[in-house]
């Protein structure tokens, strides 16, 4: 009782069947696990992304706080450095009283006014007296 060419055929055949079957049935377990391995990858991923951008907005604010507080430091120091000027007009003034000018000098050729510039004459006269009772 040896099984007929037919019968042969036909479990060749479902044998070959079951075998592609269960290759179609791997492959689909293997791209099942890899796509469920790429979804966690994603989902790490935008995480990452999305800590990224909240850091992002985070320096960006910081930028912009520094940007105000050097706008108004530069603005002090444009302040300051005409506070700057107006000592370089005391300065001359002095020098110039050290030189014989007069009032009249002063508020013409410094930019001072005339209350300014009879302090700046007081204070001169005054000052030999104090530095000769000093020595």
């Amino acid at each position: 009782m040896y099984p007929t060419t037919t019968t042969l055929v036909f479990a060749l055949g479902f044998g070959s069947l079951l075998m592609v079957c269960c290759g179609f049935w791997l492959a689909y377990r293997q791209q099942r696990q890899q796509l469920d391995a790429l979804s966690k990858r994603l989902e790490r991923l935008q995480s990452a992304f999305d800590m990224t951008s909240d850091c992002g907005i985070g320096v960006g604010r910081k930028v912009m706080a520094m940007e105000k507080r050097l706008q108004a430091t530069e603005l002090k120091q444009n302040e300051l450095e005409s506070t700057d000027i107006q000592k370089v007009s005391y300065n001359e003034a002095v020098r110039l009283l050290g030189m014989g000018a007069a009032v009249e000098d002063l508020v013409r050729s410094c930019g001072l006014t005339r209350a300014e510039a009879n302090l700046l004459k007081a204070l001169q006269t005054s000052q030999p007296k104090h530095q000769a009772r000093n020595r």
